[in-house]
Protein backbone atom coordinates (compact mmCIF):
# COMPACT_ATOMS: atom_id res chain seq x y z
CA UNK A 1 0.00 0.00 0.00
CA UNK A 2 0.74 3.78 -0.13
CA UNK A 3 1.21 5.85 2.92
CA UNK A 4 -1.45 8.43 1.35
CA UNK A 5 -4.01 8.99 -1.02
CA UNK A 6 -4.62 12.56 -2.96
CA UNK A 7 -7.71 13.65 -4.28
CA UNK A 8 -8.63 16.46 -6.77
CA UNK A 9 -11.53 14.46 -7.98
CA UNK A 10 -13.83 16.42 -10.03
CA UNK A 11 -16.26 14.92 -12.30
CA UNK A 12 -16.59 17.87 -14.28
CA UNK A 13 -19.46 20.56 -13.84
CA UNK A 14 -22.48 20.19 -16.88
CA UNK A 15 -23.71 16.58 -16.13
CA UNK A 16 -27.25 16.74 -14.57
CA UNK A 17 -26.66 14.18 -12.13
CA UNK A 18 -23.72 15.89 -10.98
CA UNK A 19 -24.10 15.73 -6.68
CA UNK A 20 -24.97 11.76 -8.04
CA UNK A 21 -21.61 11.33 -10.09
CA UNK A 22 -19.51 13.29 -7.27
CA UNK A 23 -20.74 11.33 -4.77
CA UNK A 24 -20.26 7.34 -6.56
CA UNK A 25 -16.29 9.06 -7.57
CA UNK A 26 -15.48 10.13 -4.36
CA UNK A 27 -17.25 6.90 -2.92
CA UNK A 28 -15.07 4.60 -4.98
CA UNK A 29 -11.43 6.83 -4.10
CA UNK A 30 -12.76 6.35 -0.48
CA UNK A 31 -13.07 2.47 -0.81
CA UNK A 32 -9.92 1.90 -3.24
CA UNK A 33 -8.17 3.97 -0.21
CA UNK A 34 -9.05 1.11 2.06
CA UNK A 35 -8.78 -1.64 -0.39
CA UNK A 36 -5.72 -0.54 -0.68
CA UNK A 37 -4.05 -0.37 2.59
CA UNK A 38 -3.68 3.30 2.78
CA UNK A 39 -4.45 4.86 6.51
CA UNK A 40 -4.94 8.35 5.01
CA UNK A 41 -7.10 10.13 2.38
CA UNK A 42 -6.10 13.87 1.56
CA UNK A 43 -9.11 15.06 -0.60
CA UNK A 44 -9.51 18.31 -1.67
CA UNK A 45 -13.12 20.21 -1.86
CA UNK A 46 -14.85 23.52 -2.47
CA UNK A 47 -16.18 25.95 -0.74
CA UNK A 48 -19.79 24.54 0.11
CA UNK A 49 -19.04 22.93 3.38
CA UNK A 50 -16.63 26.56 4.46
CA UNK A 51 -18.75 28.10 7.19
CA UNK A 52 -19.39 31.68 7.86
CA UNK A 53 -21.16 32.84 11.36
CA UNK A 54 -22.20 29.24 11.92
CA UNK A 55 -23.69 28.79 8.64
CA UNK A 56 -22.42 26.79 5.47
CA UNK A 57 -21.15 28.88 2.45
CA UNK A 58 -23.37 26.00 -0.13
CA UNK A 59 -26.63 27.07 1.83
CA UNK A 60 -26.43 30.68 1.46
CA UNK A 61 -28.33 32.18 -1.38
CA UNK A 62 -25.39 33.96 -2.70
CA UNK A 63 -24.04 30.34 -3.35
CA UNK A 64 -23.74 30.21 -7.72
CA UNK A 65 -26.38 28.26 -9.06
CA UNK A 66 -24.36 26.79 -11.80
CA UNK A 67 -22.12 24.90 -9.44
CA UNK A 68 -24.52 23.82 -6.79
CA UNK A 69 -25.32 20.60 -7.37
CA UNK A 70 -21.15 19.27 -7.75
CA UNK A 71 -20.59 21.30 -4.25
CA UNK A 72 -23.59 19.88 -2.68
CA UNK A 73 -22.01 16.24 -3.95
CA UNK A 74 -18.33 17.50 -2.59
CA UNK A 75 -20.00 18.30 0.27
CA UNK A 76 -21.84 15.30 1.02
CA UNK A 77 -18.32 13.27 0.29
CA UNK A 78 -17.15 15.01 3.17
CA UNK A 79 -19.47 14.19 5.56
CA UNK A 80 -19.19 10.67 4.46
CA UNK A 81 -15.53 10.50 5.09
CA UNK A 82 -16.14 11.94 8.41
CA UNK A 83 -18.59 8.66 9.21
CA UNK A 84 -15.00 6.51 8.08
CA UNK A 85 -13.38 4.58 10.98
Amino acid sequence: GHDIVISAYNPGWSDAALREKHLKGSRAITAATRNAGSKRLLAGGGACSLSIDGNQRGDSPEFPAEGKQGALGARQALVDLRGEK
